[in-house]
Parts: C-alpha cells; structure tokens; sequence
C-alpha cells in the first residue's frame, strides 16, 4: 500500500466535493452566475435575476453613500451582494463571517411583508445599515479587520439581535414606508402592552425560544430604536453604535447610559409609556359582537391557530405546532328570524403538513386548497396541494413557486387560481381541475395566465361560484382589489379602495343569492389595529359598497371568511398566541362608502396562446416587459468564478491557533483518540453565499513535538435538511519525518416522502494511517517537550465506518419544547478494521455488523420517548431506553439585575437505561446480527449479563443575552442529576450525582 497515494486521493476527494457542491445554499442548481463591480459593491447574481441585479447596480453605491452620511462612517468597505431567484421564501441577510456579505433571496415577498413601494431595494438598504452599523469602526478596529478579517468586530460580541434588528428597522421605516408604518407590524407591541405582558428590555434581545421568538427584535426592538432617534436625535444614536463596535464598553448597558446619561431601563419606560393602545378588553369575547370558536374532541383546541378560513359548511385551520390542517363542520340552529346558532361538530384532522402560509375552501367546503413552503429539495420552494375534506384524500400540484391558492366550482367545472412568482415578478395562474371517481382532484392543467409587472405584488386570490376571482393588487404602496372571470375573457374589473392609507389582507369572497358578491378581508388605518371590513360588488351593476368597522378589538381581526347569515370567523393574533372567534356583523359599527367599479381590457392569455410560450418570465406580455438592460450594466457583468472569488482578495477569517488533532487508536481497535496540537493559524472563507465554507489550519504541540496541516470543507443546503456535509484531511509530521494522517467524511440528509414520513440517511467514516502519539502524559515522565511522544514506531491503519437509514414520522406535536410523536426505524451498518502496515503478518482486527434501532415519541400526556437498539454496537446485543418529561415550566424572563442571563425553561425529567452483554468489555463477532435466535435464546435463559442505570434530572436552560450569543443556537443547561444503578458496571458506583457534569459524588 503506498500510503501517501492513498491520502492523496483523499485530498484529491475533497477538492472533487468542493467542485460539485460550490453552489450549495441559495445557488443550489444555478449556473452561468456572473457578477457586475460598482464602487463599493461585488453584485453576484444567478440567471432569472438579472433585472433585479441591474436595479440593484444603479441604486446600490446611493444607498451607502445615504447611510453612511446617516451614521458618520469613516472607513468604507466594499461588499459581495449575492442575488438567486432559486427560492420562493423571501428574505435576506448580511453576515460578517467568514467574511462581510449580504445576500438576497430573490422573489415578490408574501403579502404580511409587503411594506415597501420598492421591496428589492428597501431590503437591500435594510441589510446594508446591518453592515454599516456593525463596521463603524475607528482606526484601530480598521487595522485588525484587514489583518485578520471581517469576524474580527467587537459589535458582535456587545450588540444583540434587538439592537441590530432596531437599527435597521428603524431606519428602513424613517421614510414613510417599513414595518414601523405597518399597522400590521406594530400589533405585536400593542397587543403586549394591552394584555400586561409588555416584556422588559432584556427580554426582545433575540434569546426567546417560543412563540413569537425572533419577532421581539423586529418589533420591539424597531420600536425603541425609532422612539430613541425621534426623541434623543439620530446624532446620539449613531454614537452609541460607534461607542459599541469599538468596544469602548464591555456591555451595551454601560455605553448606552455613558452615551444617553441615563440607564437604558429609564428608557424602555419612556417608551412603553408613549406607545399608544386603544381602550380594549384584554378579551375580545367580552365584546357583544365577538364569540370564542371551539370544537369538539381530541383536535378540538382552537387557541394556538395561525390561519383559518371558512365556508358555509365549516371551517379549516391550521395548528403551527403540531403542523396539523384541521376541519370543523358547522350544524345550524335558528334562534329568530334574522340569526341562527351555530354548533360545530368534532374537528378531525384532514393533513399534516410543515409550513403552510394559506388556506382556501371551496363554497361548499368540498374542497381545501392549502398553500404550503415545501423544506424536502435543495432550497424551500412553494407548493400547493389540495385536499378533499370528506375523504382526506389530496393531490399536490407539480409545479412549484405557486402559493395564494384557492379552489371554487363554477359552470360545472372545479378550478383552482394561484399565484406564481419568480424574481419580482408575479403571474396569477388559472387551472382546470379533473376529479378522480372517489371525488378528490387528480389532475391540474394551466387554461389562464395574467402577468404582472416588475416589483408588482399579487395576493390572496378568492375564487366565487360564479366564476369570478377576486385578488389584491399592490402596486407601489397603492393597494387596488382586483377580479376577472374564469369563464370568459372579455373584461376585467378594478376596485378601488375608499382611502388612500389602507392597508388590506386576506380576501375571501362568497356569492349570495342575489349574484351580488361579499368579501370579507382585513384592514387598517393609520393608528388601528386590524379591523373587518366587508365589501359588497354589483359587478353588472358596476358598483361597490364598503362596509368598513369603526372599532379595535384586542387580538385584532385576521383572515375574516363568512360562515353564514351576518357571522364571520376570524383569527386573533394574541402576544403568546392565536385564537379563533367569530364575529357578528349585525353588533358591530361601520361606515360606509360607495365607489365605481372600473373595466379594463383583459390580460389573460388563454390555453393556446400558453402552449405556444414558454414560462415565466420570458413570456412577459409588451405591457409587463421590463426594459432592455442598460448598457453599461450589460457590459459590467462578467461570469463569476467561485474559486477565484474565494480565495483571492483575501476572503476569509484568519484564526491565531490551530483546528488541528494527534490521535491514536484506542485499546477496542475501533475508534481514535486525539490530543490538540493547538499552536499555529488558522484560515477560514466560504463562497460570497456563505456555503460551503473551507477551512485550512497548521499547528504545533510542543508535548508532541509535531505539526500537523489541515483542510476541510463544511456545506450542504442550510435552508433545507436534504443534504450536510463535511470533509477534512490532515496530515501530521514530526522529527523523525512523516508521522501519521486522518481524514474523515460525514453526510447527512433527510427526504421528506410526504405528510409526516420521512427517510434519514446518515454516514460517518474514518480514516487513520501511521504511527500513535501518547493521549496521557506517564506519570513518570519529568520532561515537557515531548512528553506524549511515544516509543512505539509501529504504523497502523484503522478504518471506520458508521452508516444509517431510517424511516420516520417523528414530528413536533405540540406547543411544548419537547412536544413530539412520532416513530422512527433504523438500520445501522458498522465496519472497523485495524491492521499493523509495518508488520503485514500481524493480523488485522475488523467488525462488521447490522443493527437496528427503533424509537416512539408521544406527548399526549407527559412527553415520552422510548428506544429499542439491537447490536448498536460490538459491546453489547440488546439494548433499551425510556425517557420522560415530568414538568416543563416556560420562564422566558429576564431580570433587570442580571440583563446578561435570560432563562428559557425549567425542567425536570427522566430515564432508565439497560443493556445486556456477555460480559464485561467482552466483544462480539462480526455479523452477529446472524446469530440473532441465538442471543434472544441466551436472553430467555439468563445467559447474559445485565446493565442498568436511572437518572432524575432537574435543569435550567439559558440563553446567554449578550451580543451574538443572544439567540436559541447558544442555550446551554445548568444541570443537576442524580443516578441509581441496580446493575451497575464494574467501574460504577450504585449512587452517584453531578452537577454541570461534574460528579460530586
């Protein structure tokens, strides 16, 4: 064996790895990127978005120059902007690490994040002021940046999520526009202080774990930010950033009241004070007008929903904690002539399903057309299925980037009516539906298409029985209510709002018998909380009829669709949850307003002219098609490479010590001890997209007396759980010359099959060639340099390999931390072998075997779980574990005088273990899983040996509330446990405790 061709090739390998997965993340699938040079930005962008990277070209080095006046910047900086169109979720983010960039999901945002006029540019600008804010460094700072890399930046370490999601917020709303002039937006921080549950300072830093979790930064953090610039000035904001990524303050406690005068307690009151909420009961059912909705049987809790809609028949609802679409039939009662009362049968659930943003019932509540944001490829795409609600049965659309669907039945016929989006433009789809005999939908073809300018936003489309769908347009900040007929092409009709400042949401329309037909949708003013609001269309008659409530209601009023006579239901949006109520319009105030309904000439392209195209967006209607590209952008644009890019400029972090390990194989000849070799450098940089990232170390021990050289590389698809990757090789020398090399390969994935079921692949492999260093230093030993080297010149291989593939269905089931059920099999196959190369008659030690592994997860009482393992590993052949949640207690607080520290839960809990072996640290032959009846035979007549152990645990977890460790990816436990062994192991006591994992006895 020529060993150094054998690590050769594995170095070779993981260059080949890096080849086929640089464009992991937001490039997965994309091609001919190419990148176009301002002054001060890289602007990076895929095929499909080149329109929104030419906006950006003409508009991006304004915007610096705008904020950096804004905030007194010193030392500019030049940032990647990396644009793709390969996702429909829409977001952005700026991060330091391992260098500045900013990137940028490409596609029309959904219709609760449409608060811009110009939403490509004002999120840009919202990223941009996170890279402003965090690099306001002085001299000093500039230096250490440009020796050691962007990561180096006190801000991280001082300035929580709040302050920077405030700063941002803030600013992107100091122009009239943003989510500080959403009503929407601001319902978080009213609904708060109406129901007393108004947090401290502390407390929206971005540590919460639980509903509404990151929102607190956005929304409160936003708030504050915005009432500090107005009422202190902008000048003295910016110094206190200045103050803070300097690190002119250990704490942002401490430069906040060095910069203001004042702690930063006194002002959170100021602004809790000036935060304005309308005279409410905290109740909204304390209103004559306004009723709980509830239901009957298991999945009858109706109080943690996000989403509803209804027909005449029932309603839907979808349960975010368990990822459950539920289903409620509707009994009436008449109580007089003008009412009746409603009754509701036992909700059943009709899907399970992750994500979903809409539902959409048909009139007759035959149907449910559910919206959903599908996590099973490379990045999150939407999707739509629908689902007959009596027999459960669903279909799922093929096509995706389609979201906003309804269903309705009109002329015979069942069609369903999506948006499509790709870039920032959006095209409304209109679909023929085909019914299979048991009634649900087996088959969708395209028969419409309505396309819509660039930036232009199309939302909630309602689909009525008489063939009509009606649809909200955005244009600008001008919201218009739109509708054209599935079953002809002649006209389409506008709808204009009655004020300039509304803001709606969410259509739902039915048609009465009269052909006049209602939708019922949500609003606001300026300065109200989201309100019902009824529109009444004569569309032959050419007018329609607001009927606009004058009324707040705690929770506000969210998703309204008619159930019958003058009733609606609607969701509530509480400041720890969701409810369900419904209202009676005939107990509530309006005003009402009367305007024209207006026709325009169809854009709609019928089936034949579709066949004749291609999709979106290069068959853009003359009226929608953007214009030609400017030419200096198309000359600036060059193709990109991402190896140039990434290892030129420098782009990375350097690291002063080493990622670097000796090891040596332990005494079971199965797996690898290591000791640091510490001293050295380190160098880590990724794509302009983040992923993959690759890693390069070199470091020295002086025990050891040996250096080692590393390279990796860490990526996958970080939006998605379809793939996770990393490689490295290291190659270790010492005195005596070549020393030892390792290399190791881990994937992971996980395909989701549909509902609840998954598959799980997983695979962990190593490899070790060469000669061991010591793990301990002898007791005997009175030397330092050189102290773990060993004698033993013998060079050894070891080869290991754990590889797994399971089929599941566990899933969060709950609002609790630890609420799941489910179940989950798998199969483990494992291999080692060991053999001396310096000695090829020494025979070699290997393993191979097959295990199985299955576990049940419940939390319909308490949360359970329990694990069965057979030949997990070469120590023992049976094995089984139970574990239990005794009490879990949300705490989500964080004191005044320990700001630092934010408590998530309190939990007590515990578990029994046992395993049964042979003996003690005896081994088993390879493929014992052969030999099966064999073991279960020695089981039943008590030939084995038995270990067991108990625990009861009590633990804290915290988050720490400082800088960027304040968020849920940091939580540790402050654990205490106590342990009692029946059976224990021969090097176990029966009683022992520990506390933080330090045994105390």
């Amino acid at each position: 064996m020529n060993k150094r061709r054998v690590f050769f090739g594995f170095f070779m390998l993981i260059f080949f790895c890096r080849a086929l997965f640089c464009y992991d993340g937001v490039m997965a699938g994309q091609n001919n990127i190419k990148i176009a040079r301002t002054e001060y930005f890289d602007i990076i962008y895929a095929p499909g978005s080149e329109k929104s990277a030419e906006v950006l070209y003409e508009n991006a080095d304004g915007i610096f120059t705008e904020l950096s006046n804004l905030f007194g910047l010193v030392h500019t900086f030049r940032l990647p902007v990396v644009i793709s169109p390969s996702q429909d979720e829409f977001n952005a983010y700026y991060s330091s690490a391992p260098f500045s960039h900013i990137v940028m999901y490409d596609t029309v945002p959904q219709e609760s994040f449409a608060v811009f006029s110009e939403t490509l540019l004002s999120t840009f600008r919202h990223e941009l002021i996170h890279a402003v804010t965090y690099n306001l460094h002085n001299n000093f700072w500039t230096a250490v940046k440009k020796i050691g890399g962007d990561a180096y930046n006190p801000a991280l370490l001082t300035m929580t999520s709040g302050w920077a999601e405030g700063a941002s917020v803030s600013v992107e709303s100091s122009g009239g526009e943003g989510r500080l002039n959403s009503e929407y937006h601001k319902h978080l921080v009213r609904q708060a202080k109406i129901e007393g549950k108004f947090p401290r300072f502390s407390e929206v830093q971005g540590a919460r774990d639980v509903y509404p979790t990151g929102h607190l930064s956005y929304y409160f953090g936003g708030a504050f930010s915005a009432f500090l610039q107005q009422k202190y000035g902008m000048e003295k904001y910016a110094r206190f950033w200045y103050k803070c990524v300097n690190f002119q303050t250990l704490t942002y406690f401490g430069c906040f009241k060095k910069v203001y005068g004042f702690p930063v307690q006194k002002a959170w009151e100021e602004f809790y004070e000036s935060v304005e909420v309308p005279d409410v009961p905290c109740d909204p059912a304390e209103e004559d007008w306004c009723a709980a909705l509830t239901a009957g049987g298991k999945n009858g809790n109706l109080k943690n929903v996000s989403l509803v809609c209804a027909s005449e028949e029932g309603a839907a609802f979808y349960d975010a904690n368990s990822s459950a679409v539920k289903y409620v039939g509707f009994a009436r009662k008449k109580t007089d002539a003008s009412s009746d009362e409603i009754s509701l049968s036992r909700a059943k659930t009709l899907c399970t399903q992750d994500d979903v943003s809409r539902l959409s019932l048909s009139s007759g509540g035959e149907l449910l057309a559910v919206s959903y944001t599908s996590l099973s490829g490379r990045v999150p795409k939407n999707k739509i299925r629908i689902v007959n609600t009596k027999t459960r049965r669903s279909f799922t659309l093929k096509e995706s980037g389609i979201r906003d669907g309804t269903v309705f039945f009109a002329d015979g016929k069942w069609y369903l009516a999506a948006v499509k989006t790709h870039s920032q433009y959006c095209t409304l789809n209109l679909y023929s539906l085909t019914e299979g005999k048991n009634g649900s939908v087996k088959k969708a073809v395209l028969v419409r298409q309505k396309k819509f300018g660039f930036g232009k936003g199309v939302f909630s489309p309602s689909g009525s029985s008489s063939g009509r769908v009606f649809y909200i347009l955005k244009d600008g900040m001008e919201y218009t209510i739109r509708a054209f007929s599935a079953l002809q092409d002649e006209t389409e009709w506008t709808v204009p709002l009655p004020e300039k400042d509304m803001v709606i949401q969410t259509v739902n329309v039915r048609t009465g018998a009269d052909g006049t037909e209602c939708l019922a949708f949500s609003f606001t003013r300026p300065g109200t909380m989201p309100r019902l609001a009824l529109l009444f269309a004569d569309i032959s008659g050419g007018k329609a009829d607001f009927s606009l409530s004058t009324r707040d209601s705690s929770g506000g009023i969210f998703s309204p669709s008619y159930i019958s006579g003058k009733k609606y239901v609607y969701s509530a949006h509480f400041f720890e949850k969701n409810a369900l109520f419904t209202a009676d319009s005939q107990k509530m105030m309006f005003e009402t307003y009367s305007v024209r309904i207006s026709e325009f000439a169809p854009g709609l392209q019928n089936a034949a002219a579709l066949s004749a195209g291609s999709s979106l967006p290069q068959t853009l209607s003359p009226e929608t098609q953007a214009a030609s590209p400017n030419p200096e952008f198309s000359s600036a644009s060059k193709p990109f490479s991402p190896a140039k890019y990434v290892f030129s400029g420098p782009h990375g972090t350097f690291v002063p010590f080493a990622l670097t390990q000796s090891y040596a194989i332990k005494k079971s000849a199965d797996a690898l001890d290591g000791v640091l070799v510490p001293f050295g450098i380190s160098y880590i940089t990724g794509t302009p997209w983040t992923y993959p990232l690759f890693g390069f170390s070199a470091g020295f021990n002086p025990l050891t007396e040996s250096a080692a050289l590393l390279a990796g590389i860490y990526g996958g698809t970080p939006q998605t759980e379809l793939l996770s990757y990393y490689a490295l090789l290291q190659v270790e020398f010492d005195l005596d010359g070549y020393k030892q090399a390792y290399g190791a390969l881990n994937v992971s994935s996980k395909i989701a099959l549909g509902g609840r079921t998954y598959l799980s692949f997983l695979q962990n492999a190593q490899i070790f060639e060469g000669r061991q260093g010591l793990i301990e230093i002898p007791e005997n030993s009175e030397k330092f340099f050189g102290a773990l080297k060993s004698d033993d010149e013998t060079h050894r291989v070891l080869f290991t390999d754990r590889t797994s593939a399971g089929l599941g269905t566990i899933k969060k089931s709950g609002k609790g931390f630890y609420d799941y059920s489910g179940v989950e099999l798998s199969a483990v196959y494992m291999q080692n072998w060991c053999a001396c190369v310096s000695e090829p008659s020494y025979e070699y030690d290997g393993y191979q075997n097959i295990g199985l592994d299955f576990t049940a997860k419940n939390s319909a009482l308490l949360p359970l779980s329990a694990e069965v393992f057979l030949f997990p590993s070469k120590s023992y052949f049976l094995g089984a574990l139970a574990e239990c949640v005794f009490l879990t207690k949300e705490i989500q607080k964080s004191t005044v005088k320990m700001p630092f520290l934010y408590a998530n839960r309190f939990t007590l809990s515990g578990y029994y273990m046992g395993k049964f072996t042979h003996g003690w640290r005896t081994y088993m032959d390879s493929w014992s899983v052969l030999d099966t009846a064999d073991y279960m035979r020695y089981l039943c007549e008590g030939d084995f040996y038995y270990y067991d152990e108990a625990c009861l645990s009590a633990s804290f977890m915290l988050t720490p509330n400082i800088g960027g460790l304040s968020r849920p990816a940091f939580r540790f436990e402050l654990k205490a446990q106590f342990f009692y062994r029946q059976h224990p192991d021969p090097d176990q006591n029966h009683y022992s405790a520990s506390i933080c994992g330090i045994t105390v006895f």
